[in-house]
């Protein structure tokens, strides 16, 4: 039941940070802002759906396992995969960087220049969120996922001072999403 709860919770608090971020960030900022945080969030979109991916494939795994207690598989998993994910992550991230330089300076109009700050604070959480991947299924196979809801409730906590203090923009909100 605690396993449940906290899955839900975590689940929900989620929407606060992502996909409500434009949302929020639409009610208390300028449409420049919204459009700047949108471009950096759409450059980093291949990043986003192979953590959904990746996140898809291990769940099952390092659930079945944890529950068989194995965990010298579980090592050498977590090892494997965290190392791979460095590599290509590494080298996916940096192909992204440079399109995404290319597309803003090249393509894009002058306006949008600004939106490579948020552009690379948004790379280096999506790199690094594929490189921890692996920790949330263990979380969710150790009934842990209330730290993570700890976490996320700081992340909202940051989010709502910065819309109560009138400093949220693009490249504050890419910095809770990097916290």
């Amino acid at each position: 039941k605690r396993c449940l709860f906290h899955s839900n919770i975590s689940g929900y608090l989620k929407i606060a940070t992502s996909p409500g971020d434009i949302f929020l960030l639409g009610i208390v900022s300028s449409p420049a802002q919204v459009a700047l945080y949108g471009l950096a969030k759409q450059i980093i979109a291949p990043l986003a759906l192979l953590l959904t991916n990746v996140q898809t494939a291990l769940t099952p795994e390092i659930t079945s396992i944890i529950a068989g207690r194995k965990l010298e598989q579980f090592k050498r998993l977590v090892g494997s995969y965290v190392v791979s994910a460095l590599a290509a992550g590494g080298v996916l991230a940096t192909c992204t960087l440079f399109a995404g330089r290319f597309l803003v300076l090249r393509l894009s109009r002058p306006e949008y220049v600004e939106a490579l700050p948020v552009f690379y604070i948004l790379l280096i959480v999506a790199w690094a969120l594929l490189i921890f991947a692996v920790l949330r299924p263990l979380a969710l196979s150790l009934d842990l996922l209330k730290w993570d809801n700890v976490a996320q409730l700081v992340s909202i906590a940051l989010l709502f001072s910065l819309i109560l203090t009138g400093r949220l923009d693009a490249l504050a909100l890419a910095f809770v999403q990097l916290a």
